[in-house]
């Protein structure tokens, strides 16, 4: 009955990509074309950061549409870019469980869009797996800071340095766990830099860091 129904709506109102608008689809075939790129790790410090999108105008646009309009559609785009690194890089891990902690967004950003967008995305990411991962917000803004996207480069790791705590009850995270930083887009590499720092004086030690997608073809963290 839902299929059926699902259907008679479509006919009505037939999907549209998300970027581009065309008929059809929530993310055409062109679309998709400017966004897929090969999963590829694009530094090792702190951590591996892995990623398997390009950076572009449609990059742009769905995650503005993911992170400050809650849309879903677009949500699930990030998440199957964030999904297919973690396939790549877990496949030898055998029954490790895998856990999940997003990059937080601002506690003024969160009351401004209504909804966490970190732990929203990470959710959609664990319904890509059969074994669904533990999402744990364990990472918490304890100071303000100011927009990274607002601000240079060289001026992103002062604003974060000692902007994130902890928040984990004890026993959540076991030795065994895969855990794994979660984030739509690297850009500096300095929200996962801070977000290690964080998490290793809590003893807990993430063994990546996974984005949608970088910042720049020849993006590379010093």
């Amino acid at each position: 009955m839902f299929d059926s129904l699902r259907s008679l709506l479509e006919l009505v109102y037939p999907p549209q990509c998300i970027n581009c608008n065309a008929l059809g689809e929530d993310f055409c075939e062109v679309c998709k074309q400017e966004w897929i790129a090969p999963t590829r790790c694009i530094s090792v410090s702190p951590i591996p950061m892995w990623s398997s999108a390009h950076y572009s105008r449609v990059a742009t646009r769905i995650i503005l549409l993911a992170k400050e309009n809650n849309n879903l559609a677009a949500r699930k785009v990030l998440a199957q870019a964030i999904a297919q690194s973690i396939e790549h890089i877990s496949a030898n891990a055998g029954a490790r469980r895998l856990v999940l902690i997003p990059i937080p967004s601002s506690k003024k950003m969160n009351r401004k869009r209504g909804f966490t967008h970190g732990q929203s995305l990470a959710q959609e990411v664990g319904r890509h797996f059969n074994n669904r991962p533990v999402v744990l917000s364990a990472l918490v803004h304890n100071r303000s800071v100011r927009d990274q996207s607002e601000i240079a480069m060289s001026a992103r790791e002062l604003n974060l340095h000692g902007a994130y705590s902890v928040n984990a009850r004890k026993g959540a995270i076991s030795p065994s766990d895969l855990v794994l930083l979660i984030d739509d887009l690297i850009t500096s590499g300095s929200s996962v830099r801070e977000a290690v720092r964080a998490l290793k004086s809590a003893n807990i030690f993430p063994e990546a860091a996974i984005s949608a997608c970088a910042v720049g073809a020849a993006f590379r963290l010093r």
